[in-house]
């Protein structure tokens, strides 16, 4: 669920953000390399996609759940389960 409202929020077709093919390639790397405990991907990965993940959150959250838990909380909570998914799935094989 998680990883699939990242994606939603990143628009990760390239042809409707105009990223390029190897970009999308690295935001992949850093995702699988997540899953190997690499601290320095989560951080790239962090500093990619937080304005996105903000963004959208802004876009979806209404403005009485925002009084209370605004965008940046929902992108650091959003982003944190995903980091949380790839270590589980580290731990599982």
């Amino acid at each position: 669920m998680v990883r699939r409202v990242i994606v939603r929020a990143l628009g990760w077709q390239a042809t409707l953000t105009g990223r390029s093919a190897m970009e999308n390639q690295s935001v992949t790397a850093w995702i699988d390399q997540l899953s190997d405990g690499n601290q320095q991907a989560a951080e790239q990965l962090w500093e990619h996609i937080s304005l996105r993940l903000q963004e959208f959150a802004r876009k979806k959250l209404d403005p009485q759940t925002r009084r209370h838990y605004d965008e940046q909380d929902a992108a650091n909570n959003a982003f944190h389960s995903l980091c949380r998914d790839r270590a589980s799935t580290r731990k599982a094989t």
